[in-house]
């Protein structure tokens, strides 16, 4: 179906074994699911709001089902692991280094003009973008990749003050001034 050709260990049909190791594990999931049906299990309380929501909302009823305490420790630090990559990888993106210059000019002033970003975040990447950085685009990537709303004061574009209070939440997201700056701005 592609360009490549088909990998050698892969088989082009799967063997009688695999019909029947799937209804092993079909039974046991069916077995545990009955054995466990009426136990009641809270997943708030296994909700950790350190996270990124959507790991947050993956890991919180495995950790509502899982028993041990040693396997529940694995899985909090496979789910830590996967947010400081995530998190990493946000900050590491156009957007994030964006969050980075709002962060720079201040979440006090009363309205940052477009142009003033648009001027620091050109100093911030240099030549590394494909494209020029212009306030035009600069304002773009507020409106549309971070959500922040843009109005015309004066002739010049602005993020009003308003908007301007997103900003620890944007910190945060994007992983923005460290664990400690995050933990401070919840």
């Amino acid at each position: 179906m592609g360009l490549r050709s088909l990998r050698g260990d892969i088989p082009l049909n799967l063997p009688p074994s695999h019909r029947e190791e799937a209804e092993r594990l079909r039974n046991k999931l069916l077995l545990f699911r009955l054995q466990s049906w009426g136990t009641l299990r809270d997943v708030a309380e296994h909700i950790d709001r350190s996270l990124q929501p959507r790991i947050a909302q993956l890991v919180a009823p495995l950790l509502a089902t899982v028993r041990g305490e040693e396997t529940r420790q694995a899985i909090r630090t496979l789910a830590a692991g996967r947010n400081r990559d995530i998190l990493s990888d946000q900050s590491a993106d156009l957007e994030g280094e964006l969050v980075e210059v709002l962060a720079e000019l201040g979440e006090d002033a009363k309205a940052l003009p477009v142009g003033d970003i648009a001027d620091r975040f050109r100093q911030k990447m240099g030549g590394d973008l494909d494209r020029p950085v212009t306030p035009r685009y600069v304002g773009y990537l507020l409106r549309k990749k971070l959500l922040l709303r843009t109005e015309k004061r004066h002739g010049v574009f602005v993020i009003p003050e308003g908007e301007m209070k997103k900003l620890p939440r944007l910190l945060e997201r994007y992983g923005v001034g460290g664990i400690e700056a995050r933990s401070i701005q919840s």
